[in-house]
């Protein structure tokens, strides 16, 4: 039989006021506030902004553990957050916060919202808007689907969350490896002397295709993924058709913006890429040294002392200022090493996100 999610929903809010009742600071309160930001570039919970809204008057939007959050308004509508614990923090008014009722596992829902399906038809509604994409609690909870027994919900959750556990593990094995990294090219850097880092790579540009081209899936075989700055931080799903003006890159490419984020970089991501970002080319031997070093305290901080801009930066001037350590081969085999374990567990991230994926057709 087939249901209206509304039938499995107890409550659906949307958050706080973001500039009256729960606006961030920039001083450490008591409480944070969840943004869409923080969902669609997956943000750690230590990365969310600080508020300055009364606890007293937040007692409602606290954030529990097993909520579900959807963004409702803009560019990222539709990406979602599961809470898996309770936390400290607040959320504001570009989302809703969804709580099934007894029908419905709340794990079981937040992999729903995860589905193409959903996210087609979220979407879809949202795009109604005359302004910006915008989806109303109403219509969003309109949407039909079929939902098998607290059994049945239990073995998908379990069976999809396996996957899910293998990801988180791998991701947090590259957290520690770039910590190991950048604490060796820091200390080097602090005791050793520099060159140009374009003495020893080349940074080749992207190609700027315009957002008429965009695809939102692939829809033949000719359609490739098409990264932008944003990508360096949240894989999105923009695709382009094939054609020779494209500039690729493999999934063992070093990836860096100049534009936008300067110095947001990535490593891992295969397809083409627009011009706010640069690959870098270089000998493989060096690829450790020269990915650590773009990451470095020196070099992040040349990249935003050459920023300029309002609302969007620019930093094409910091390239020729880049700097690169003159150290051992020992040192520079060993960032090496760090670097292809970085890249060889997201290969494997990227396998099981496919898995995931395949996962969420099965069983939604």
């Amino acid at each position: 039989m087939i249901y209206k999610l509304k039938d499995f929903i107890e409550s659906a809010i949307t958050g706080l006021d973001a500039i009256q009742r729960a606006p961030i600071v920039n001083y450490q309160t008591e409480l944070r506030c969840l943004r869409i930001g923080d969902i669609s570039q997956k943000n750690k919970f230590i990365d969310w902004g600080y508020t300055s809204a009364n606890a007293q008057e937040v007692r409602n939007f606290l954030i529990l553990k097993s909520d579900n959050f959807i963004a409702r308004t803009g560019s990222t509508i539709g990406c979602s957050f599961y809470a898996k614990d309770n936390l400290n923090s607040v959320f504001n008014n570009g989302i809703i916060r969804l709580r099934p009722n007894s029908s419905l596992i709340p794990q079981y829902l937040s992999y729903l919202l995860q589905t193409n399906g959903f996210l087609t038809f979220v979407r879809n509604v949202g795009m109604a808007s005359a302004t910006q994409p915008n989806i109303k609690i109403a219509d969003m909870l309109d949407y039909e689907l079929y939902v098998p027994g607290i059994k049945e919900q239990q073995h998908i959750v379990n069976t999809i969350g396996s996957v899910d556990d293998l990801i988180e593990n791998l991701i947090k094995q590259n957290e520690k490896l770039m910590s190991i990294g950048l604490s060796t090219i820091n200390k080097i850097n602090k005791t050793t002397e520099c060159n140009e880092l374009l003495s020893i790579c080349k940074l080749i540009k992207g190609y700027e295709v315009g957002s008429q081209k965009y695809i939102d899936s692939p829809t033949n075989k000719k359609a490739i993924r098409y990264l932008r700055v944003g990508d360096l931080l949240s894989l999105g799903s923009t695709f382009i058709e094939e054609n020779r003006e494209l500039v690729k890159c493999r999934d063992d490419d070093i990836l860096i913006a100049f534009d936008g984020a300067p110095g947001r970089n990535a490593i891992g991501l295969e397809g083409a890429f627009s011009s706010g970002i640069y690959k870098i080319e270089c000998d493989p031997k060096l690829k450790g040294l020269i990915y650590f070093e773009i990451n470095s305290s020196l070099n992040q901080k040349i990249i935003k002392d050459y920023s300029h801009g309002t609302t969007i930066l620019h930093a094409s001037r910091a390239m020729q200022y880049l700097k690169t350590a003159i150290t051992s081969n020992d040192n520079i085999f060993k960032l090496n090493e760090l670097c292809n374990q970085i890249i060889f567990n997201k290969r494997k991230i990227n396998l099981l996100s496919k898995e995931k994926q395949l996962l969420l057709s099965k069983y939604f």
